[in-house]
């Protein structure tokens, strides 16, 4: 049985994670910073552009176009992004759409090395997020107890007819037909 004091610092832990975990919920940059894995994203080495979206993001602004040259961390920022408003809503459903499935597979594995990162280090964020998940991520979503969800499909007409989503993220956008497109937006 824990001691008195063993049981304060664990509920003063529980406190202090609940706390910061809160203040993430409201500041984009304090989420970047306390949760995404440094080898994923690091604030400080982050380029002007990816400063002013994550400002846009949390300032309300909803439809970006995020255009860069190849290796310019679009991919990345679009999974902090996608992390960061279903944490903040975790009703909110996010269906991302990529022009091929190699493309929809390194989103979404972002998206799941930010919310069930890997190792010791990964700990804490895991149990955390753990409280927050209906079980581990599978291979093609992930889901909030709240009812929220992060699913992804390469573009195809059989996979875009996804349940209902409230946000739509199109990753590659040039190489996505047209036709696919329109029948995913929301």
């Amino acid at each position: 049985m824990a001691t008195l004091e063993q049981q304060i610092m664990r509920k003063a832990a529980s406190n202090k994670t609940k706390g910061m975990f809160q203040k993430a919920r409201n500041d984009i940059f304090y989420f970047i910073e306390n949760y995404v894995p440094k080898n994923l994203f690091d604030l400080e080495q982050a380029a002007e552009a990816q400063i002013a979206l994550f400002q846009a993001v949390q300032d309300g602004c909803r439809y970006f176009v995020i255009r860069a040259p190849r290796k310019g961390g679009k991919t990345i920022c679009v999974a902090i992004i996608v992390v960061w408003l279903t944490l903040k809503d975790q009703t909110y459903r996010i269906f991302i759409i990529s022009g091929g499935k190699d493309q929809a597979e390194w989103l979404y594995d972002y998206c799941k090395q930010i919310l069930w990162p890997s190792g010791d280090e990964g700990r804490a964020a895991r149990e955390l997020f753990s409280q927050l998940l209906t079980g581990e991520p599978s291979k093609t979503r992930l889901v909030y107890k709240k009812g929220g969800w992060i699913r992804y499909a390469a573009a195809s007409e059989k996979q875009v007819n996804a349940p209902t989503a409230d946000g739509l993220v199109n990753d590659e956008y040039v190489l996505i037909p047209q036709p696919i497109v329109q029948a995913a937006w929301p």
